[in-house]
């Protein structure tokens, strides 16, 4: 693949491979997120002639919900999962480093042993990650029993920060795994497999702890362990071959070693460490462990020319992510927004245009627009409510009709004819209405009685009959002790109180 021209998935732009494995290639990709923020990863792509093989698919999709589980830094995190084209990838983190297989091999070409220290500390740190994978649980949280049945120098990464991180779980054994072996299907790597594995029996994590014994009796003593010229003479070597201590074939690794890798080699699945954890306890108390400064340090001096040749492969990556990057997620965000706020003027136009009852009917396109016109003709339809409320004629209320208990004397006087006076008179007169009352002296010695007699009472429109007109000083003219205007409301007469 052209590294000028990446091919885009999602977020993601894929460029060309960096590693090859059995089953897969593993490639250098670049995220490119908003906001400018971007970010190197390795994408783990099936060979081609795999990707269509369902089997080989669901083993890809087991290896990052495995993987998504275990939270440990000696562990190659997933970072996301693709899907192009009915294709899988895997998204992983960067590491700038080299796989230990490499490192061994760079070391044994220059004749130089690896440091006992460096040794001690790439394995330490490997065997506490492949413990966590041990460890890891389901959500719910019961025990997933991850078995990773590929512990290799292969799939052992070493960094430049000192750091060793274990990855490739795609033949993983756990519970609620989509792809299960057929009996009599080895899967691994013959020799770094346990005699279980081998002869097809149950796998625990202690078969990973013989692996982890074979990759470091390999890693102090530079040599392979088990050697045959084809799978069978491999097989029969793993199974019956003695295994000599390390110090026995390399003089410079110290004789406290011996017992800890032999212990760890057990052909017995009892006699080994029944844990990754307690074997890399043993190896921190027999050995002193180079820092992450030395391991780097040591990494860089044996992979100084693939490290700088990737550096700038990684570097002309970010030169084009940064051109590619500017077409079409951004594009179409921003596009989408505009979409967006295009779609609220209108809305906002058609809510001014909204007057009356009759336009609330009118068809609106968009969810958006239909809440908009409902409320606001709820809105209407209250206010209009209110509005008719309050311009209807207001009937009497208890406290207008019944004289108040608070009143002066002279207003309770008052009020008795009117009520038997009520009763009795006609519903018809000849008289004429009176209109208005003249004004009313004030009451000095009750304000609140004053207040009172101020406030017209409504009734019912009754003039009672008279039988002529009286004069001023006619006590006639004070039954009764009222008029009634056109409204029907009556106004006591001031010369009658």
């Amino acid at each position: 693949m052209n590294q000028a021209e990446p091919r885009r998935i999602g977020r993601y732009l894929l460029f060309g491979p960096i590693a090859s494995g059995g089953m897969a290639t593993v490639h250098l990709g670049r995220l490119v997120a908003d906001s400018g923020f971007s970010r190197t990863v390795a994408i783990k792509r099936l060979h081609p002639q795999l990707a269509e093989a369902p089997e080989i698919a669901a083993s890809l999709l087991d290896e990052a919900r495995i993987v998504s589980r275990i939270q440990h830094p000696n562990v190659v995190p997933t970072l996301d999962l693709l899907t192009d084209d009915d294709e899988v990838l895997l998204v992983m983190e960067y590491v700038h480093g080299e796989s230990l297989s490499r490192l061994l091999a760079a070391a044994r070409q220059r004749g130089e042993p690896v440091p006992i220290a460096v040794v001690a500390g790439v394995l330490c740190g490997a065997l506490h990650g492949l413990h966590a994978a041990h460890e890891a649980r389901r959500e719910s949280g019961e025990p997933l029993e991850i078995v990773h049945r590929d512990v290799s120098p292969e799939n052992l990464l070493v960094g430049v920060d000192g750091a060793s991180r274990l990855l490739d779980f795609g033949i993983a054994k756990a519970h609620g795994r989509l792809t299960t072996t057929r009996n009599g299907q080895l899967k691994g790597k013959i020799a770094y497999m346990a005699p279980e594995q081998l002869l097809c029996g149950e796998v625990t994590r202690r078969t990973d702890v013989f692996a982890a014994g074979i990759v470091l009796w390999e890693a102090l003593t530079g040599v392979r362990l088990f050697r045959g010229d084809d799978e069978a003479a491999l097989i029969t070597a793993a199974l019956e071959a003695p295994i000599k201590p390390p110090s026995e074939v390399a003089a410079h690794v110290p004789k406290e070693l011996d017992a800890l890798v032999l212990k760890a080699l057990e052909r017995h699945v009892e006699g080994r460490y029944a844990t990754a954890r307690e074997l890399a306890i043993a190896l921190e108390e027999a050995t002193p462990l180079a820092p992450p400064r030395e391991v780097g340090a040591w990494v860089e001096r044996l992979a100084s020319a693939a490290l700088t040749r990737r550096a700038g492969r990684i570097a002309q990556m970010e030169t084009a992510s940064v051109t590619v990057a500017q077409l079409p997620a951004p594009a179409a965000k921003e596009a989408r927004v505009d979409e967006v706020a295009t779609r609220a003027d209108k809305v906002a136009t058609r809510a001014d245009e909204i007057a009356t009852p009759a336009s609330l009917a009118a068809p609106i396109a968009g969810p958006v627009r239909a809440r908009i016109v409902a409320a606001l003709g709820a809105a209407s339809i209250v206010v209009i409510a209110l509005l008719w409320i309050q311009a209807r004629p207001r009937p009497p209320s208890a406290s207008e009709t019944a004289p108040s208990s608070s009143a002066s004397p002279a207003l309770r006087e008052a009020s008795a004819p009117l009520a038997s006076s009520e009763a009795s008179a006609p519903l018809a007169s000849s008289e004429p209405l009176a209109v208005a009352s003249p004004p009313r002296p004030p009451l000095v010695a009750e304000p609140s009685a004053a207040r009172e007699a101020t406030t017209p009472a409504r009734s019912r429109l009754v003039t009672p009959a008279r039988s002529g007109r009286a004069s001023a000083g006619d006590p006639r003219r004070c039954s009764p002790p009222y008029t009634v205007d056109t409204n029907g409301v009556r106004h006591l007469r001031p010369e009658c109180i």
